[in-house]
C-alpha cells in the first residue's frame, strides 16, 4: 500500500535512553537538533543519573522549550524500565530510538520518514551505523559487518534476532507494544522489535550509514559473541 507524503509532515519522537552520560549527551542532543527534518520532539528518559547528565539536559530544556521532553526516573530502574518510560513519553507518529551516547547524521530522520511514509505496511525501518571508539573517535567497523542486514516480517526477526542497531531504528508508534517486557532486564529491545511486527508489518533496511554507535566501557551490554548474535542494545 503506497501513498503520497502527508501535506503536513508527521511528528517524529526521538526517544533518547540516558544514564550517567554527562560526557556524551550534548553531542547526542546536538545531532538531533541538527536534523533537517521537522517537526520533532526529543523525549529524554534519564534513569536516575548520578552525574551531571540531568543538569545538562535541563539546560537544553531551557534553550529549546517545547522540544525537549524530560522523562526523569525518581531512581535507577534499569534500561528496560527506562525504555518503557521513553516509549510512553512519545506522542509522534514515528519513534526514532537513540542511545544518549550515540549520534545521528543530519538527514537520518528525513530519509527514514520518507521510507516509512511511502508504504503503510512498513512497521520498522533501520540503517547501517558507524561503530566508533569513544576515546579516539576512530571507526572500528560498520555495524553491518557483524550483523548482516535483513528485511522481512516477524518470522525474520524471530529467526535472526536483533540484526538492526537500536540507535538505527525507527518504528511506527501505532504498531509498537505499550513498552518493553519487564521480565527481560537487559537487551529487551529484541522482543520490542518483534512485537512491532506482530500485526503483519514489514522491517526494511536503508543501505547507508546514518548514525554513529559509540563503544566505551560503560555500554549496557558487553560485546561478546553471544550478545552480537542476539542483541544490539540502544545504549
Amino acid at each position: 500500500m503506497t501513498r503520497a507524503m502527508e501535506q503536513s509532515p508527521p511528528l517524529v519522537s526521538v526517544a533518547v535512553i540516558v544514564y550517567n552520560q554527562e560526557d556524551y549527551i550534548e553531542a547526542c542532543l546536538d545531532s538531533i537538533l541538527a536534523q533537517t527534518y521537522r517537526p520533532i520532539e526529543i523525549v529524554v528518559a534519564d534513569d536516575g543519573s548520578t552525574d551531571r547528565t540531568r543538569e545538562i539536559v535541563r539546560r537544553y530544556i531551557d534553550a529549546y522549550p517545547g522540544v525537549i521532553v524530560p522523562v526523569f526516573a525518581a531512581r535507577n530502574a534499569g534500561v528496560t524500565a527506562n525504555s518503557t518510560a521513553a516509549h510512553r513519553g512519545c506522542t509522534g507518529k514515528y519513534i526514532a530510538w537513540l542511545g544518549g551516547d550515540d549520534i545521528m547524521a543530519p538527514d537520518k530522520i528525513a530519509r527514514q520518514v520518507a521510507v516509512m511514509e511511502s508504504d503503510d505496511d512498513i512497521a520498522l525501518c533501520y540503517h547501517d551505523l558507524d561503530v566508533f571508539d569513544s576515546d579516539t573517535g576512530q571507526t572500528l567497523r560498520r555495524f553491518s559487518e557483524l550483523n548482516r542486514p535483513r528485511e522481512g516480517h516477524i518470522g525474520t526477526a524471530i529467526r535472526y534476532g536483533t540484526f538492526n542497531g537500536g540507535s538505527a531504528t525507527m518504528v511506527r508508534r501505532d504498531q509498537a507494544p505499550d513498552g518493553y517486557d519487564p521480565r527481560i532486564p537487559v537487551a529487551s529491545d529484541w522482543l520490542y522489535w518483534v512485537q512491532c511486527l506482530r500485526t503483519g508489518g514489514r522491517i526494511v533496511y536503508i543501505d547507508a550509514i546514518m548514525g554513529r554507535y559509540r563503544r566505551h566501557a560503560r555500554n549496557v551490554t558487553s560485546e561478546n559473541a553471544a550478545t552480537r548474535r542476539l542483541y544490539s542494545t540502544i545504549s
